[in-house]
Order: C-alpha cells, then structure tokens, then sequence
C-alpha cells in the first residue's frame, strides 16, 4: 500500500451539508485545509438531481440546467426536504425518499473525492444548519449512509464556520456573531468566546431573507430588461425560463466581484443582450439587505445584549459575496468583521479542521508549522467597497489552510426546547419540557412521572421539539415506545431518560423507579426509513449510474 493510499484511507471528509450546495474539504499533512472539488473541478455543488433515466441520475450543475425544461424530473435543495414525512416525489414510476435522493448526492461527491486522493473515503464530519430539528439530523445520518460514508460527527454549521474562520485565535473574547445567508435561509447564530473556547448560546433563522429572494428580484429584472429589448416576444417559454433562471444564478455571482453582469438570452432565433449593473441591483434588494441585517439586532436582543457586546461578525454564505450585504456589514461592524474571501467554503474548512480535532489527534498535520501570516501592507486592496485590509488578512489566512490549535474546546447547545406530551391531574394532555432551548450539549435530564393508568406494562413517549405547552404549539419529532415493563399501578413513579449528544441527536430511557428495570428506546424519527425501505434504498442506488 502506498503512502497516498494509507493517507486517503484515514482521511474524513469536512462536509458542509448546505441547503442549495454541498462543499467538500479536507485537512492534509501539511497542517493545511483544502477544498475538495467535485469531477467537474467546482469547488461546490449544487444540491440538485435530475432523474433523466429510471437508473440515470445527473448532479449538481448539469441538473440545474433541466430544472424549467423538466421540471417534474428534477429535485432541487435537497437537504430542505430531508425529515418531511409527506415528501416522496414519483418519478419514472417510483417513489423517492429525501433520505435516499440526499444519499445518491453524498455518494457522488464521495467518490469524486476518493477518485480525486486515490483510494476510498468512507468517513465525514457533516455540518447541518443549526435550525436542523432531531429529525432532520437523523434522516441526515441515513443520507449519509446511504451514501457510503460512516458519519463520524453531526456539527452544527456555525460552529464549523467560527472554527473555518479562525476565531478561536483571536485575541477578544466576547459576542460572535456567526451571519450565514444561504440559499434557503438566512442564519443568525451568537456565540461566547473565552480563551480558546467557544459556547452556542443562540439560533435565529428567517427563511425569506435568502439568496432565493435575491434571485427572484434578479430574475425579474432580468425579463424586465428582455421585454425592453425584445417587446414582441413572450417570456413563458420554458427554454426561455431555464435561461433566465442561469443567468440570474451566474449574475449573482458576477456582481460579487464586477460592477456589471452580463448575460445573452437566446430566444426564436433572436440573441439578446441583458446587463444589470450593481446600482440597479442594490436598488431593488435594498429592502431585503435592510431586513437581513436588522435580525442581527433581533438576536441579540433575545439574549440582552447589543451591537456593542460583539467582539466579531463572521460572515458566510453565498450571499455575503453581494456587495450591499458586505456593505452594510461593514458599516455595523467595522473592523470587527471577518468577511472571507470564499464565504461559501468556510463551513466545510472548519468541518474538516473539526474531525481531525475529535476523531484523528495523531494526524501529523496537527504538528505542521503554523503559517505565517502576510503583514497589513502586503496585502493589496483593490476596491473600497471591499473588506478592510485585517478582515482580508484573516481571509488569506482562511484560504491558505491556517493551523489548527488541538487545545480549541466547541460546546454546543440546544436550540430548540426539548420535550414530551404527558397528562395532568385531569388527564389533560400538556407539554413538559425537559430540554431547555440553550443548554450545552451533551447533556442528560431527567423527569419524574407515574403511570396513568392500571396494569401499565408499556410507556409511548411522544418527544417534542419547540416552545410551547399544547401539543399544536410543539412539533412531534419521534415516538418511543417501550414495552415489557412490569404491570403496576396508577401512580407507580417512573423517569425517562433524556441523553442529548454532541451531534444532537437524541436517545431515551424509561427507568421504573420501584424495581430499577431499564429499558431503551429507538425513537422512530418523523418521515425516517424502515429497515425494509433502507434495503430497498440500498439495492436500487447500487444499479443507478451516476453522472
């Protein structure tokens, strides 16, 4: 076996599981983290499928471009759907789960990186967003199985973006304020920093201010400027609609980094060409930039805190390459802001500094020589609109792998409450909590309760996620049932067990307080696979060819 062979074999993937894209990254020898593109050289792929044949699936961005041509064959933003119980499109007379469809991705982008290193990868660290309920954690465990790979740790992304982005060796401690705006969501996640320790203390999430409705505006200012240009001709054709959904993906792009987007939109043997420039742009997603930025101090205030309890903002995601968004950034944060020059990597570089960390202390990279760092001067500064010179610097940093400090401690909470549905005194059904949204994790609670009934031998508990003390004020996540207890009578006290871990997921235990008799329970997830559905899965990825 040869000495890249045995490397690969130990290596775990960093993967940032996004609701519109995947990213891929890994920690190397050399104490540097790197993106790992897919076969197609892209540093990123989009989280759509197109099932162009019964056992033919394409991924990523050949499947975007089929999206208005054949719309019923093609599923975008995968990972959104993954815990909906209802979601099983048909597709060439089959049915597909979000688990098994998530799974067909992950292998793809698994065997890109094994083609890539030279053996196989069978190990990651995934990072899911934080607003991921127990559910979507555990169908996002499934995927990934699905997929071939053995899901080492389940992270939150803010977390992996705060370690991505080098806070930990900052000098201040205090506030972070971790600002993801993704493609279906917008994330506000603070965080407390203390030494080389950083603690979730709260998520917020708003999913109508995201790159999505960035998009939209694009898209209709885009067939704004073709009715201009080309008034006769109608915009419904579905040729015409794929287009414009292209251009306003590769424009958004564009105005990252240029003061005009250019586009050609072909259409009845007409060419026509179409420019948006940033002003016009900015202009017309002013209100969205506006509302973005506002849920900042949402957040804080939640918390009691303010702007000036921040001791630095770290901005990712694909829409902090806009530049109204680091504008505005910029003018409430200041030098206290962290703007990587690839906001959309920095989840799955801290992902892949993460599993090293956890899962492989004995990697040699963890012993390579720090890098240095270019001094303020060095570092050119081509627009002024762009980062100030020391959030760039931490930018050069970020891309040139850093080193990773072994004594970084990352605690994570919860971010919604935890509960189950019991009866009162007047066999009213209520809400108890036992999880409080913001404790740290892991962690295990305990409540106190008695059997309700004669003659129980079986306990069902329905566990909760949410705040509230009704049942339609509380989501359902899972059902544990236990069986084989011993008959006893009303008012016989028992505890459950509630064992949150690190990767949040969540395992009970019923303990019969009179006799000390245990028993586990496997919660059975909202919208999770059966094991006859898990074999079915299995067999039917295992004859699709993927592209």
């Amino acid at each position: 076996m040869s000495d890249r062979d045995t490397r690969t074999e130990r290596a775990i993937l960093g993967i940032d599981l996004g609701i519109t894209g995947v990213t891929m990254a890994l920690f190397d020898e050399d104490g540097r983290t790197r993106v790992v593109p897919n076969a197609d050289g892209d540093d990123s792929t989009p989280a759509v499928l197109h099932l162009f044949e019964a056992d033919g699936v394409a991924v990523g961005t050949e499947a975007r471009k089929m999206m208005a041509i054949e719309p019923h064959l093609v599923v975008e933003d995968l990972p959104w759907r993954l815990g909906e119980a209802d979601w099983r499109p048909q597709m060439h007379g089959q049915s597909w789960t979000a688990q098994e469809l998530v799974g067909l991705l992950l292998r793809k982008l698994r065997e890109d990186a094994s083609e890539l290193r030279g053996a196989e990868i069978r190990r990651a660290v995934l990072a899911v967003p934080a607003w991921y309920d127990s559910a979507r954690r555990a169908a996002a465990v499934a995927a990934a199985q699905l997929g071939g790979l053995e899901v080492k740790s389940l992270v939150n992304q803010p977390l992996c973006a705060a370690l991505g982005a080098e806070v930990p060796t900052r000098a201040d401690d205090g506030t972070v304020v971790v600002f993801d705006l993704g493609g279906r969501d917008l994330e506000i996640t603070l965080l407390q920093k203390e030494g080389e320790a950083l603690t979730v203390r709260s998520s917020t999430v708003r999913y109508d201010l995201c790159v999505r409705a960035f998009e939209l505006k694009l898209r209709a200012l885009l067939v704004d400027k073709y009715r201009a240009v080309s008034p006769n001709r109608g915009t419904e054709d579905e040729h015409l609609a794929q287009q414009v959904v292209d251009a306003a993906h590769a424009a958004i792009a564009a105005l990252g980094h240029r003061d005009v987007a250019a586009t050609r939109i072909a259409h009845a043997g007409v060419q026509v060409k179409v420019e948006i420039d940033r002003d016009t742009f900015g202009a017309h997603t002013a209100g969205l930039v506006v509302s973005a930025v506002g849920l900042i101090d949402t957040a804080l205030a939640e918390i009691g805190e303010s702007l000036a309890d921040v001791s630095c903002c770290v901005a990712v995601g694909r829409g902090c390459r806009l530049p109204n968004v680091r504008r505005a950034l910029q003018e409430r944060f200041g030098e206290r802001l962290l703007l990587p020059s690839h906001p959309d990597q920095v989840v799955a570089l801290g992902a892949a500094r993460l599993a090293v960390l956890r899962h492989d202390r004995s990697h040699p990279g963890l012993s390579a020589k720090p890098l240095e760092r270019p001094r303020t001067e060095d570092v050119p500064r081509e627009r002024l609109d762009e980062p100030a010179p020391s959030t760039t610097r931490a930018a050069i940093g970020l891309a040139d792998g850093g080193h990773v400090d072994t004594s970084l401690q990352l605690r994570d909470a919860t971010t919604q409450d935890l509960g189950l549905i019991a009866l009162d005194r007047e066999r009213q059904e209520r809400v108890i909590r036992l999880i409080p949204k913001g404790t740290p994790v892991p962690c295990e609670v305990k409540g106190r309760f008695t059997y309700a009934y004669e003659g129980m031998t079986g306990v069902r508990v329905e566990v909760t996620e949410g705040d509230g003390a009704a049942r339609d004020e509380v989501t359902v996540i899972g059902v544990v049932e236990l069986r084989g207890l011993p008959p006893r009578p009303v008012g016989t006290p028992i505890e459950i067990i509630y064992r949150y871990g690190e990767d949040r997921i969540l395992q009970v235990q019923v303990l019969d307080v009179d006799t000390g008799i245990r028993r586990d329970g496997d919660i059975h997830y909202r919208g999770s696979l059966s094991e006859d559905e898990v074999r079915r899965a299995t067999r039917r990825s295992d004859t699709i060819q993927l592209d």
